[in-house]
């Protein structure tokens, strides 16, 4: 806390530096049994308070240092999406491939937050971190904040046509609603063509639990939670 007490515009990079310090000497701490998983959390918030005061001060500087320029990044939230990187924009984490994000809806409201976009699938890499801006490319995106019991919707425009053909049924997420919108020359802009998405509950009846369409052709089957009949999950395969 004496960080946090002695910050100042004059004393930003040795606060900066000091709060990466003492954030490693807690991990290493907690490692050796040290420090409880409270007192880690409770280091774990005072850093993150400190970075915020860095981040707030910095914008008065003239001259920004190199290591505080990205700080902004440390700081967005984590937007969660229900969809898949892998399965809806596999050119996203393939390839590095940009494509423009923006919410749908709320375009009254100023976006107040920074954030990143990570989805529902088990893999660290399903994220979107880098967005279109008015620089060229942005680490982070400006987003609203998040009502309670209200959905949030984001588009993710010029995809194409293959995105989803590319990523298959990546962890079963289903298939996401997909609009086709036609620019003509004159830039006209019209609805050309739209599908609903496809939850991925209705994918199972396409998984086979029929052993002879299994890859090892074992016959073997187990008992699922329910009682019923079921066949290991690493024999599953798709019919």
């Amino acid at each position: 806390m004496e960080v946090h007490k002695s910050l100042s515009i004059r004393n930003l990079q040795e606060c900066y530096n000091d709060a990466l310090y003492y954030r490693d000497q807690i991990r290493q701490f907690f490692k050796t049994g040290d420090l409880t998983l409270r007192e880690r959390a409770l280091g774990d918030k005072i850093f993150w308070r400190i970075i915020q005061a860095v981040s707030d001060n910095a914008k008065h500087l003239k001259f920004i240092p190199k290591e505080l320029v990205d700080i902004d990044v440390a700081l967005a939230d984590t937007y969660y999406a229900n969809f898949s990187v892998f399965q809806s924009l596999p050119d996203s984490w393939a390839i590095g491939q940009v494509f423009p994000v923006m919410p749908i809806h709320r375009l009254d409201e100023m976006p107040v937050r920074n954030a990143i976009l990570a989805d529902l699938t088990c893999d660290c890499d399903g994220k979107i971190d880098r967005f279109i801006d008015k620089q060229g490319v942005g680490r982070a995106l400006r987003l609203h904040e998040i009502r309670k019991d209200e959905d949030y919707y984001l588009g993710i425009f010029l995809v194409g046509a293959y995105q989803e053909t590319l990523g298959d049924l990546h962890n079963l997420m289903g298939d996401t609603n997909v609009v086709s919108i036609k620019v003509s020359e004159d830039a006209a802009t019209a609805l050309s063509g739209k599908s609903r998405g496809i939850p991925s509950r209705t994918f199972s009846p396409t998984w086979s639990t029929n052993p002879k369409t299994c890859p090892n052709g074992s016959g073997k089957r187990r008992k699922g939670p329910s009682g019923k009949t079921s066949l290991p999950r690493r024999n599953a395969a798709k019919s």
